[in-house]
């Protein structure tokens, strides 16, 4: 289709005629047309707003005032009339310390169905807990730990050791000298027996003239004699003698007189006298322990240093533990880290390899990795763990963030938890009381919850010494003894939260409370029991009530006013042209005098009105009372539906009939609310809020499902975020109107186009009868 504004076109060339104009008011009429058309789409447009905008209204209404999901204002429920003072008293005193007293064992609340407005608690013999296994700290799982502390290789590299340590963020240098680590490995108290000097022994053998020279661990003597396994090496005055033997041994046989005396005055020069014997090492001294010793010596001239650097509070901050050194402070982050590249041999003595290591990084470190002693990935680099009858899958390459999410994200019912503080886990029942306890565990999760402090795993079981296990809450109320999972329950319209155990005897201190001959439990005293009193709070609940009729009124009122609104025939949509001619201001001015009236005596709203009002007024079949019985009427005619409040009226009701007033507001029918042939008695049997819910959901619910349709005003117009928003009538109405303009619009195209062709042809003949007029007269002229 051809837009007759796209095309060029050059008329009245010959005739001299406005021949656009005069097309235009040709089609003068066809304009007419499709202005009607689009001022019966704009009507509808309007109307299908308006029906929207009170579609709005009417379910903001059941959010605020009808909704489940805000129960203290849902007048459907009992709830919405909780309104109540609560006094708790003890020992019979209403005494502040006694309602202190009583606060903390238990707190109360109430809902609309309470029955008992005056209880008593007589005791509380135990309190619900959660099953639970705690683990204690895990070694290597905190801080850092290396591999094997190497002393020798430590000693023998003949310069200073120096490394960076970082303690929460706090970083220091540790700088050993050469001398001091001599020191440290030369005066150790393992090396050390009752006389300083002794350290080694020399023995001769007289049988094959042969000098033994003995020492019982790895040890350096200035720079004169070395012992390393294999081989001992003697040397004085820069003249070496390698001697051949076994362990720490080296035997000179038949040694020159001159070899002798370089021996003799060897140890004369360290012992300061003569001698061979002065050189005794104590025999109980292994050279492990000795090895060790020296180990020990340097991890506390360390703990020193490190002190001296940052303070009393971080002492043993290393340690020793199976030959390696670790680095641990509770709930702290550590890190070391090589000086200078020269000193990357320093910490490769220490067991750190490769620059360093930090604490921070247990937590990338796998579960492959962290409990590699389990057995549990023994088939593979998968395992699968039972936990109450739920298996998990785990992979060697799960960290413990991933494996602790598994375990807690699956439907094993548990939380287990690490406490990354003091490297330990625990193992809790998601669930309150006996009912919720851990089920016997074995296989790979007992190995698994071995590694991790909480099971045995030779024997398949969590360890019963690490358990605590749940139970329930069992109390005492009105005389009646309660057993319940959970420390928060409700009884009769009553909710109890219980704090701590009270009133109860323990004679044999086995953790129970006593109980007599009748099995009932034995009260410490009777006289101890905590009172409940329950008011009513009833100008809380009038206000509530006072706010439901308001916005109840609301509604009416819209609903009122759309319907006997009349229409302004002077005030019709705008068309384009006229549109145009007006500012925004005059054109809002305008459309809302044209807008009045557009559903006057509407047939829907009409029907949800009256229905709203027969749900009030009409007797709720059960409940011996009505709206007007507790002082709320629709007034007189003029009020049109509206609902008033006589206060002292519903406040009489609200003091002596408050069961009646709830099961008025919220009393429940037997019938579905899908059960639409049943629809009538389900209304007659329900309370005054369930009512109106349903004839509100006639007029708005948003789904067909069980009721055959959704909502007549959403059928008719639609809501915006919902399939509906256009597959209703109004819309569909819409969709009409578009056709028929746009039906007239092409009409109208190929109409004018026709125009336009037929003055073409009319200024062709004009042009051609000038053109022969003009040579007429010249052929006159000329004759």
């Amino acid at each position: 289709m051809m837009d007759m504004n796209t095309q060029l076109r050059l008329t009245g060339m010959a005739t001299g005629l406005d021949t656009d104009a005069i097309i235009k008011n040709l089609g003068r009429v066809n304009t007419i047309r499709v202005d009607a058309v689009k001022r019966d789409r704009q009507t509808a447009v309007w109307r299908q707003e308006t029906l929207r905008s009170m579609i709005s209204t009417v379910q903001n209404f059941q959010k605020s005032n009808l909704n489940t999901a805000n129960p203290a204002s849902n007048f459907r429920s009992p709830n919405a009339f909780a309104k109540f003072t609560f006094n708790l008293a003890m020992n019979g005193l209403k005494t502040d310390d006694a309602r202190n007293s009583a606060a903390s064992k238990l707190s109360v609340t109430a809902n609309g169905d309470l029955k008992n407005f005056n209880q008593s608690v007589q005791a509380v013999a135990q309190l619900a807990t959660r099953d639970t296994y705690s683990g204690e700290s895990i070694k290597g799982m905190q801080g850092i730990t290396g591999s094997e502390f190497d002393i020798d290789k430590l000693a023998n590299l003949g310069m200073s050791a120096t490394f960076n340590m970082s303690i929460d963020g706090v970083s220091r240098t540790v700088r050993f000298t050469s001398a001091e680590i001599n020191d440290i490995l030369k005066n150790n108290e393992s090396m050390k027996a009752a006389d300083p000097a002794k350290y080694a022994t020399l023995t001769r053998d007289d049988l094959d003239n042969t000098y033994i020279f003995q020492s019982n661990q790895y040890m350096t003597i200035g720079d004169y004699l070395q012992t390393i396994p294999g081989r001992t090496i003697f040397a004085v005055a820069n003249e070496i003698l390698e001697l051949g033997g076994d362990e720490h041994m080296a035997a000179i046989a038949n040694p020159t007189d001159e070899q002798l005396q370089k021996f003799s005055d060897h140890l004369n020069l360290l012992n300061g006298s003569g001698g061979y014997n002065r050189f005794e090492l104590d025999p109980n001294t292994t050279p492990e322990a000795a090895k060790a010793g020296q180990a020990e010596a340097f991890v506390n001239a360390l703990n020193t240093k490190i002190t001296e650097l940052y303070g009393k509070d971080y002492q043993n901050i290393a340690s020793l533990t199976d030959g390696k050194l670790m680095f641990n402070k509770t709930a702290s982050n550590i890190s070391i880290s090589s000086a200078a590249v020269s000193m990357e041999p320093v910490l490769e003595a220490l067991g750190f390899p490769g620059g360093g290591a930090s604490s921070a990084s247990v937590n990338n470190k796998t579960i492959g990795e962290l409990f590699a002693g389990s057995g549990i990935f023994s088939g593979g680099d998968k395992a699968e763990i039972a936990i109450n009858g739920e298996l998990i899958t785990l992979n060697k390459t799960d960290t413990i963030s991933t494996m602790l999410s598994k375990v807690n994200g699956s439907k094993a019912g548990v939380t287990l938890s690490y406490n990354s503080a003091n490297s330990s886990f625990s193992l809790t029942s998601k669930e309150d009381g006996s009912a919720g306890n851990i089920q016997p565990i074995g296989g790979n999760a007992a190995k698994l919850f071995s590694a991790m402090g909480l099971g045995d795993a030779s024997s398949g079981t969590l360890d019963a010494s690490q358990r605590k296990e749940g139970q329930n809450l069992i109390a005492v109320i009105n005389g009646v003894e309660f057993t319940r999972p959970g420390n928060t329950f409700t009884y009769e319209g009553m909710t109890y939260t219980f704090h701590d155990t009270f009133n109860t005897k323990d004679e044999d201190s086995d953790g129970s409370a006593d109980r007599d001959a009748n099995g009932k439990i034995v009260l410490a005293n009777p006289s101890d029991a905590i009172k409940i009193e329950v008011g009513k709070n009833t100008s809380e609940m009038i206000s509530s009530i006072k706010a439901f009729v308001d916005e109840y009124n609301s509604i009416v009122d819209q609903l009122n006013d759309l319907i006997s609104s009349k229409k302004n025939r002077d005030y019709q949509p705008l068309s384009d042209d006229e549109r145009k001619a007006m500012s925004e201001e005059e054109i809002k001015l305008y459309e809302d005098k044209a807008k009045l009236g557009i559903l006057g005596n509407d047939s829907d709203l009409r029907k949800l009105l009256d229905n709203m009002r027969q749900a009030i007024y009409t007797k709720v079949e059960g409940v011996g009372i009505s709206m007007a019985d507790i002082g709320i009427t629709t007034g007189s005619w003029q009020d049109k539906g509206r609902l008033v409040i006589e206060e002292t009226k519903l406040n009489s009701a609200l003091e002596n009939k408050f069961d009646e007033v709830v099961a008025l507001f919220t009393k429940n029918s037997s019938i579905s609310d899908t059960d639409m042939p049943n629809r009538n008695k389900r209304i007659s049997e329900s309370g005054i809020a369930n009512r109106l819910n349903d004839i509100l959901n006639d007029a708005v619910r948003t789904t067909a499902a069980g009721y055959g349709s959704k909502g007549y005003l959403i059928e008719r117009a639609g809501m915006q975020n919902d399939g509906s928003v256009n597959e209703n009538v109004i819309s569909k109405q819409i969709g009409k109107y578009d056709d028929r303009i746009q039906a007239l619009l092409e009409r109208w195209y190929r109409q004018e186009d026709s125009y336009y062709a037929m003055f073409a042809r009319m200024e062709t003949a004009m042009a051609k009868m000038q053109s022969q007029q003009s040579s007429l007269a010249q052929l006159m002229g000329g004759g």
